[in-house]
């Protein structure tokens, strides 16, 4: 679906944020990997978990503001999913680059948007508009969960439950991936962009 003129209101500005934060935080990143800043809680940390916090508030609210004020667009709606996926797509590649994540989920989280964006599936054996939405809700929550998990263990001074959870979650999220991944390519939907609410 085209993009039309993007209104300026609150909920897109949340959205646009996430846009704009992203890179630097990427380049705050950077330098902990390369300056070996990372096993400290210095500026970096502090900043990173700053504004990745920020990131995330800015996920949770637009959308909640969107309802309450009715400002819901489709145009709003399509700038959220594509800011949602650039940020977590950005911080995953950032984590396959150190190591922590499988080069196949990053594929499968990869193709997983793609498959919804266009709403193609390769095999349309059955119509769950249901099992769509509840996979796609649950895909991206499990991804930002290892995502902050992943911050703290790298940031913050992690006891051993700190990793065992994340080893958990990470393998968790895993297989969600894998079970969402399997779910689009044999269930449709005619209402891909409607299915997912801001």
């Amino acid at each position: 679906m085209p993009f039309t003129k993007i209104e300026f209101n609150i909920p897109n500005l949340a959205s646009s944020i996430r846009f704009i934060l992203t890179p630097p935080l990427l380049i705050l990143l950077a330098n902990t990997y390369y300056e070996e800043a990372r096993s400290s809680f210095s500026f970096y940390g502090l900043s990173i978990l700053i504004i990745f916090s920020i990131i995330i508030i800015s996920d949770i609210f637009d959308g909640f503001i969107a309802r309450k004020f009715n400002l819901e667009s489709e145009t709003g709606k399509q700038l959220d999913i594509l800011a949602d996926f650039f940020y977590r797509i950005s911080l995953l590649f950032y984590f396959f680059i150190e190591g922590k994540i499988n080069p196949l989920f990053l594929i499968a989280f990869t193709m997983i948007f793609l498959f919804f964006i266009t709403g193609f599936t390769p095999f349309k054996f059955f119509k769950n508009d249901k099992l769509l939405y509840y996979t796609g809700k649950s895909v991206p929550f499990a991804v930002t969960m290892f995502l902050t998990l992943l911050l703290i263990e790298k940031f913050l001074p992690a006891s051993a439950l700190i990793f065992k959870i994340e080893k958990i979650f990470k393998q968790a999220t895993y297989l969600l991936c894998a079970v969402a991944l399997a779910v689009k390519f044999f269930c449709y939907s005619e209402k891909m962009w409607k299915i997912t609410e801001r």
